[in-house]
């Protein structure tokens, strides 16, 4: 059974990108302190070992990020416009916005909504696999079974003699989530590229939980230096 602490070592505590992110943020909206107990809430659940809880959170946390991204997008004078379906119609953000609108985005747009109208003002497209993946292993969580995690080796093709005749050679610790089964969109993800502890005392959701709770980071933390 793995500990509390064993939990707090694999899944460390790291506000830096969160920081970074509220720096750079121009003007006070409410979802940057939604962010910030999103987050903690994923992480609590990770810790409780209640790895779906921990997955939607996380998701939550980023779709907030993205709210937080679209109002300071349309602030700077951007224009962009989304289809919401014939109830709804066109959703347009634009400096002429009702300023009330800004603090109200969750109840005007999905996620996906929100996804398209930032790519087209370009400010995720670094980062867009790795938001699509967070936004399916979220709708999984929450909706079906949790997603399939399976080992993989990020350096392969390797030689062979690597590790045939070398017995001190270990395989890198890394994994791949299956996020959306029907067009086998996979997430990879090398532990070598995180500040974390091993997975391998974790079963298969909770090792999904740490991998989403991740994930978020490293994006918020990417968004943090193309807005710095």
């Amino acid at each position: 059974m793995v500990s509390k602490t064993d939990l707090e070592q694999i899944l460390p505590w790291n506000a830096d990108p969160l920081i970074a992110f509220f720096e750079n943020a121009q003007r006070r909206y409410v979802y940057r302190e939604q962010l910030i107990e999103l987050i903690l809430e994923s992480r609590h659940a990770f810790l409780a070992e209640c790895p779906r809880a921990s997955m939607i959170v996380a998701g939550e946390a980023l779709l907030r990020t993205l709210y937080e991204l679209v109002a300071t997008s349309a602030r700077q004078g951007h224009e962009a416009s989304v289809h919401r379906g014939k109830k709804k119609g066109m959703f347009t953000i634009s400096p002429n916005m009702n300023p009330d609108q800004f603090f109200a985005l969750h109840d005007e747009l999905t996620f996906d909504q929100t996804i398209r109208l930032l790519i087209d003002s370009g400010i995720i497209n670094g980062c867009l696999d790795a938001v699509y993946a967070v936004k399916g292993i979220r709708n999984q969580a929450a909706h079906c079974d949790l997603p399939l995690i399976t080992d993989w080796d990020p350096d392969e093709p390797r030689e062979k003699k690597a590790f045939i005749f070398d017995e001190s050679f270990e395989f890198p610790e890394a994994y791949s989530v299956v996020y959306d089964k029907q067009k086998n969109r996979i997430l990879n993800f090398d532990l070598r590229l995180h500040e974390c502890g091993s997975f391998r005392p974790l079963g298969p959701n909770m090792s999904v939980a740490a991998i989403q709770y991740l994930t978020v980071m490293e994006i918020i933390s990417s968004l943090s230096k193309c807005r710095g």
